[in-house]
């Protein structure tokens, strides 16, 4: 399932506004988002007061029920804490799995985390080789 929510972000001119984010995206059952990521529009907004256009960056749960993996993709610049948050990720995933069909639990999914979004189009554009 894709998830997004309203979420308070603050523009480089300054203005704070609210906007609705992506927070976790399911690939299989809404493939349009793939090409979202692709495009480089995923939790990309507008500022209602100057007009400028920028990336919010947050962390997105990936989730691609096909290839069996869910990847957490945390900010660039918490990358300084990629063991911890290693090891988070693991941890929450295993906590969310209760949420996932029986037969989704069944299976064994690869959990990876990666550390800016330029980093999961990379991923996939080498899945897709």
């Amino acid at each position: 399932m894709s998830v997004h929510s309203e979420n308070e972000v603050k523009c480089p001119c300054g203005r704070e506004f609210s906007t609705q984010l992506w927070d976790a995206i399911n690939i299989t059952e809404d493939p349009f988002l793939k090409d979202v990521i692709l495009n480089g529009e995923l939790n990309v907004v507008q500022c209602p007061a100057c007009g400028a256009i920028f990336y919010v960056e947050k962390l997105v749960i990936y989730h691609d029920i096909e290839q069996s993996l869910i990847i957490y993709i945390y900010p660039k610049d918490w990358e300084n804490r990629s063991e911890e948050l290693k090891e988070k990720a693991k941890r929450d995933f295993s906590m969310a799995i209760d949420v996932f069909s029986e037969k989704e639990r069944l299976i064994h999914y690869r959990v990876e985390v990666f550390f800016g979004m330029d980093r999961l189009v990379e991923f996939i554009h080498k899945s897709n080789e």
